[in-house]
């Protein structure tokens, strides 16, 4: 793998999981709790989105095949939902 395909593939992960802006949220609902039990959370968020990620990696195809569903469609679907926020965004100005 070359430096462009990483590049490619972890900005839009970097930008979609946003952790500069959900590590104050985490921060702040775990205050009150030990570290250790923030360990343990952490622990577990990390192995469910871990075995969410797997399943989609192997089972994701198979699913989307079954379904009928294409790349075109998620690039439609994408296009109404920026549509719909930026009216939404127009509106609420």
């Amino acid at each position: 793998m070359n430096l462009e395909t990483f590049l490619l593939s972890f900005i839009p992960l970097f930008v979609a999981i946003d952790i500069i802006g959900t590590a104050p949220i985490f921060l702040g609902y775990t205050h009150s709790i030990s570290d250790t039990a923030k360990k343990k959370l952490v622990l577990e968020a990390v192995l469910a989105a871990f075995a969410v990620a797997m399943f989609f990696l192997f089972g994701g195809k198979l699913i989307l095949n079954f379904l009928g569903i294409t790349i075109d469609d998620f690039r439609i679907a994408g296009g109404i939902i920026l549509l719909i926020l930026s009216i939404n965004d127009i509106i609420a100005s």
